[in-house]
Formats: structure tokens, C-alpha cells, sequence
């Protein structure tokens, strides 16, 4: 995927809308990001790119390392993330629990799964230098290295290979993935997570929608994802039916509110009536364009070998 001001490196449409973003996670308020749209297929992407690769790799290094509270590389809050994420895989129903993490930061998910018992290997080029498992009595604890998929064994395999916030993070997504692909074992699945460019909440927030970030690259939704990933030729596919976070209550059909409810909003405030009213419409709006997951704020999409 090529990305450039003009045409969409998804389904080769033209020509794009661009708009600004405020950089979320960019340290002063004002910082903004450029944003082209595809409006025949929906998808998002960042042109031109704020930040490198490895410029991007040098700011998790440093984030990890400081953990602050509160914040996504909060240790504390990425174990309760970890705790559903490992739920879902087991919906999943492997055969086996043999996990790798592309992308997994301090290993805190790889940790997680070793206490379930998992044999996890947790693979990141950002890792910090003193990533270990917190946990010290493990019958088999995690292989935490980092790099990239080639520090791998030549033909080694998963039951589970998982890309929690990373596709939105890769320079060219096609290669990455079906490099993981070929580490998912006959019958496993690969599962990825991002936030979701087709929901209620990215359409309300405007130009303020969290996702948009220095660092992030690409801004998928469930059927854009699918389309990048056809080539794989999975057997099925599963969606999360809810988003993955112990705060969030999204769940994937976002109930909109009727005329009627407007009109009761309105009429308790009377001040407020065209913000409402506009509030509203987005709502039905998004419900109708994207029934099946317009209330997940983030998605999480598996897919079966």
C-alpha cells in the first residue's frame, strides 16, 4: 500500500478528501495531522506521514519505559485489556494454546497468556531492555524477544498469532501480514485489533477522534480490513461482538435514538435543541451506514486458517 494526497492505496479510487486531525497523542494541543479519505470504500489513511518508522519506534521505546499512569502504556490498565483480549482467544476455541504476539510491546499480554498456561512468545522492535515477565513462578514463562518476525525459528507456528494497535502502526501492512499469516498453524487464527474508522464514535468526534495520532498510519474498519486481507484466503472470519476494554461499553449494533427521543431531549433542553438534534442524526446516521459494528469504537477481527 502506497499511500499519496490523491488516490486510495485500498481500492485505487480517486480522488481523495483530505482534512486535518488534532494529533492525539502529540505533545502540544495544536499539533494536527493530515488526513485523506476514500469516499468510495470508506477507509483513512495519513499522507503526509508525521513521523517515520523508526522515529516511531523510538517514541514507544521511550513510552514503555516510562509506563505513565492513566496512560495506554499504563501496565496496570494493559493487563485488564490483556485479561479480555485472552478472553476472546479463548472463544476462539484453539486446539492448542500456543500464542505469538506481534507487537507486544513489554510482553504484557505474553505474560498474561503464561499464567493461563499458554505458551506465548511475545515479539516487538520496541521493546524495552528490561521486558521480563512480572510474574516469577511460571511453569513456562514467555519468549519475549526483541525484533521483528525474522528473529523467528524458520516454519514456526501458532495456534494464535495476534496484532493488538498494530496494523494501523505499519509502514506497508500487506508484507507484515502475510509474513504472520504463514506463522498461523493449519486450523488457528490470526486476530487483529485497531480502531474502528466506521463507527458512531469516529463520526461524532470529527476532527477530535482519539485515533487520529501522529504514529497511527491507516484507519481500518471491519469491511476495509477484510478487503486488505482477502488475498489470505482464510475459512472464516469472526468479529468481536463488543470492544475489548474494561471501561468501554461499546457493543457492536449501536442502538440510535428514535424521533421520538429527540424530540424528548429537546424538549427537557429547549437551549440545546440544535446540537441535539445534530447529535442525533449523526447517530441514526452511522447506524444505518454501518449497522453490523457502528457501535465499536475499536474492533477486533479474527480469522481462521
Amino acid at each position: 500500500m502506497n499511500p499519496d494526497s490523491r488516490t486510495c492505496p485500498l481500492c485505487s479510487a480517486s480522488p481523495a478528501e483530505t482534512f486535518l486531525g488534532r494529533a492525539f497523542d502529540a505533545p502540544e494541543q495544536d499539533t494536527t495531522v493530515s488526513i485523506c479519505a476514500c469516499p468510495a470504500c470508506d477507509f483513512a489513511w495519513q499522507w503526509p506521514l508525521e513521523r517515520t518508522a523508526q522515529e516511531s519506534a523510538a517514541v514507544f521505546h521511550s513510552e514503555y519505559q516510562a509506563a505513565r499512569k492513566e496512560s495506554y502504556f499504563d501496565k496496570e490498565r494493559r493487563g485488564e485489556v490483556a485479561a479480555l483480549q485472552l478472553d476472546f482467544l479463548d472463544e476462539l476455541g484453539p486446539p492448542e494454546r500456543t500464542l505469538l504476539d506481534i507487537g507486544c510491546g513489554d510482553g504484557t499480554l505474553a505474560t498474561a497468556a503464561a499464567q493461563r498456561r499458554w505458551a506465548a512468545v511475545g515479539l516487538d522492535p520496541a521493546m524495552p531492555e528490561d521486558a521480563a515477565p512480572v510474574a516469577t513462578n511460571l511453569a513456562r514463562p514467555p519468549r519475549l524477544i526483541r525484533g521483528t518476525l525474522e528473529q523467528l525459528g524458520a516454519g514456526e507456528q501458532f495456534m494464535c498469532v495476534t496484532l493488538w494497535d498494530v496494523v494501523e502502526h505499519l509502514p506497508d501492512p500487506e508484507p507484515t501480514l502475510a509474513q504472520a499469516w504463514e506463522r498461523v498453524a493449519p486450523g488457528g487464527w490470526l486476530v487483529l485489533e485497531t480502531g474502528n474508522y466506521q463507527s458512531t464514535e469516529r463520526m461524532l468526534s470529527g476532527q477530535h477522534w482519539w485515533a487520529w495520532q501522529l504514529d497511527h498510519r491507516w484507519y481500518f474498519a471491519p469491511s476495509t480490513l477484510a478487503r486488505l486481507l482477502e488475498p489470505l484466503r482464510f475459512r472464516q472470519s469472526c468479529l468481536a461482538r463488543r470492544v475489548l476494554r474494561p471501561w468501554s461499553t461499546g457493543n457492536a449494533y449501536n442502538q440510535p435514538p428514535s424521533a421520538l427521543q429527540t424530540a424528548l431531549s429537546i424538549a427537557k433542553r429547549p437551549w440545546r435543541a440544535q446540537p441535539i438534534a445534530a447529535e442525533h442524526a449523526t447517530r441514526r446516521q452511522a447506524a444505518a451506514r454501518w449497522p453490523e459494528w457502528s457501535g465499536l469504537s475499536i474492533f477486533t477481527l479474527a480469522l481462521q486458517k
